[in-house]
């Protein structure tokens, strides 16, 4: 099923690191029937992803407790979830693949009011530079805790709406504003009529004092899918923060709908005719007198002009008429139909006699079958379907593993043993007076035992042994 509406928002946790947080963040999620959100300072280190329940959280963070953002989606839309891409402890984007374009989801986290210039800086400046890579056609969706007060500033107002909580706006605010603005976005949390209490998204440890600082911020040409934000303020106490809420529904727009209307054009070709040529001279002077004598009492330009234009357009429609409409030329005839029936033909043809690979390929397909976690392809998307995840891993085994094994056998030019000449007298005593005393029989035998006998031995013997 296509996904085209979701429920998504942006929630400071304050920490995920403690336990019983996550499971207790899980369940004001499913609470408040939310499909997927981006969450702040959930205090993990590394990058990764785990599976809890029903629930997968991606988490980006450093290399201490400290931090760190990250995403918890419902199983219900986690086979959309095609990118998960991590810049830094503090941005984080998610990739969604929905029915008509594809919705990019950005995790900021921004830094407090109280840092200086430079950390601020180089924040937005990641922020930019990751928004700058996204496609045009994908939909821009930034949500996060920002510590950005925006306030009601009439300058501001194409960008934040009216309906703000704050009068006037801080310099995180201020920031927010110039990005949305030279993005061409807009800051949907503050354009939404809501209570001032469903408008706050943190409160002070005493009470007193509250904040809008938690923003979602949307392509302004897909402002339309952005139903509803709105604070939930009966969250969970164990953060600060309320989980703020945006309803989303991707959907077109609506000028296609609209039929475009026909020009008229008169009939010209008929003045080329005589007698209709003269018909419509004569009429069109004697309407022309008339609006002269209607006007000489009032001498006004443009009511003299409306009175010329009505008079030539009504002598036109009565003497001339209009234009049939020509229909465009059909270009499918019957020659296309052959065509379609032949290849309707060849392809039924093919499906009752399909090809040994083919058929092997069906078989390793549908009978290799195995439990697998979140993986990435080739092109760093990501895959959640168990399919095609065991394909990614066949594909893997066969590039990878599966390679033959070349080894270089020297070649052996002597195929036979290289036929020798038979030993000498000579090379025969001479090897028997190589040998040393007290020393075991060699080939031999008893004749070579020792070098005494050895000199006792007779040519005869010599010449027995060598034969």
């Amino acid at each position: 099923m296509e996904l085209k509406d979701f429920t998504t928002g942006t929630w400071n946790v304050r920490t995920l690191y403690k336990p019983g947080n996550l499971t207790t963040a899980i369940l004001e999620l499913e609470r408040y029937r939310l499909d997927i959100i981006a969450v702040q300072e959930i205090r993990w280190t590394g990058e990764g992803s785990l599976k809890t329940g029903n629930w997968t959280v991606f988490h980006s963070g450093g290399d201490e407790h400290q931090g760190g953002v990250g995403f918890i989606v419902n199983d219900k839309i986690l086979h959309r979830v095609k990118k998960f891409k991590a810049v830094n402890d503090r941005i984080r984007h998610m990739e969604l693949e929905c029915r008509w374009f594809n919705v990019i989801l950005i995790n900021g986290y921004a830094p407090t009011e109280d840092k200086e210039d430079e950390v601020k800086d180089i924040f937005y400046e990641n922020l930019e530079n990751e928004c700058d890579r996204i496609p045009t056609n994908k939909v821009k969706i930034l949500l996060g805790d920002f510590n950005a007060k925006i306030g009601q500033e009439v300058e501001y107002r194409p960008t934040i709406g009216k309906e703000s909580l704050h009068r006037t706006s801080n310099d995180n605010g201020t920031r927010l504003v110039n990005f949305a603005t030279t993005r061409n976005m807009i800051i949907s949390s503050t354009t939404f009529p809501h209570k001032d209490i469903h408008k706050e998204t943190w409160v002070s440890p005493s009470g007193q004092i509250k904040n809008q600082i938690n923003h979602v911020v949307v392509d302004r040409r897909f402002k339309r899918c952005v139903m509803d934000v709105q604070s939930m303020r009966g969250s969970s106490a164990m953060s600060d923060h309320f989980i703020v809420r945006a309803k989303i529904k991707l959907c077109l727009s609506v000028e296609w709908r609209k039929k475009n209307v026909s020009i008229k054009r008169f009939n010209i070709e008929d003045l080329k005719n005589q007698e209709i040529n003269r018909q419509y001279k004569n009429k069109l002077k004697e309407t022309l007198s008339l609006t002269e004598n209607s006007n000489n009492v009032n001498n006004n330009v443009d009511n003299l002009w409306n009175e010329i234009e009505n008079s030539i357009k009504t002598v036109a429609t009565e003497i001339l008429g209009f234009e049939e409409r020509k229909r465009g030329k059909k270009w499918f005839d019957e020659q296309c139909k052959k065509a379609n029936n032949e290849r309707d033909i060849a392809r039924i043809k093919m499906l009752k006699d399909p090809s040994e690979e083919n058929k092997r390929a069906n078989e390793i397909k549908n009978g290799f079958k195995t439990k697998v976690t979140i993986i990435k392809d080739e092109e760093g998307l990501l895959i959640t379907d168990k399919k095609k995840a065991a394909n990614e891993f066949r594909n893997m085994f066969e590039t990878m593993l599966n390679q033959p094994t070349q080894v270089e056998v020297e070649e052996n030019l002597n195929t036979v043993e290289q036929r020798l000449d038979e030993p000498t007298l000579e090379e025969v005593e001479r090897a028997v007076n190589m040998l040393k005393n007290r020393k075991a029989p060699g080939g031999l035998g008893n004749c070579c035992r020792t070098s005494e006998r050895r000199r006792k031995r007779t040519n005869d013997t010599t010449e027995t042994a060598s034969r």
